[in-house]
């Protein structure tokens, strides 16, 4: 559930593709910025806020309905990478609740841990802060004669911040 929302936007035509940039780090609390971050070497990256609306039954005087209000929002989206030796086990940990021990992690625990992830288009100045988020599922698609692709994906479960 979201509880704060800062949203503060630019325009974005024109951001190149290779600007953009994903990093997350792990929070010592939910929904307290991460202080320590990583590069999220990525794929794609479509984590964004999604308005909730909802439709005004109210008739004006002049008898104009008042149109549809946003009453919410949600994070969603996925967010798609290729493994990296060492550069994901923290987002492995959060999707088995879990941590690694002598090099072992076992999924379904029930340490659930947090992250923030920054979403970034450097040529615009733009970043935005998703904190909270937790990772509860994952896809991995492991091919003979490929790379090793991994999606996270969830309604996220986050309070987004905007930070300039």
């Amino acid at each position: 559930m979201i509880k704060n929302i800062i949203v503060w936007r630019q325009e974005m035509s024109g951001s190149s593709g290779g600007k953009q940039i994903t990093r997350y780090g792990v929070e010592s609390a939910p929904n307290t910025i991460a202080t320590t971050w990583k590069v999220l070497p990525f794929t794609t990256n479509g984590l964004d806020e999604k308005p909730s609306t909802t439709e005004s039954k109210t008739i004006r005087d002049s008898r104009i309905g008042s149109g549809t209000l946003v009453t919410g929002s949600d994070i969603a989206g996925d967010i798609e990478t290729e493994f990296v030796f060492g550069e994901q086990d923290p987002l492995l940990e959060a999707v088995a609740y879990n941590s690694w021990v002598t090099n072992v992690l076992t999924f379904g625990g029930s340490t659930a841990k947090t992250l923030s992830i920054i979403k970034g288009f450097t040529d615009k100045s733009i970043y935005e802060v998703f904190t909270g988020c937790y990772v509860n599922c994952g896809v991995t698609c492991c091919r003979i004669t490929a790379l090793v692709i991994w999606k996270l994906y969830r309604d996220w479960e986050t309070d987004r911040k905007s930070v300039v």
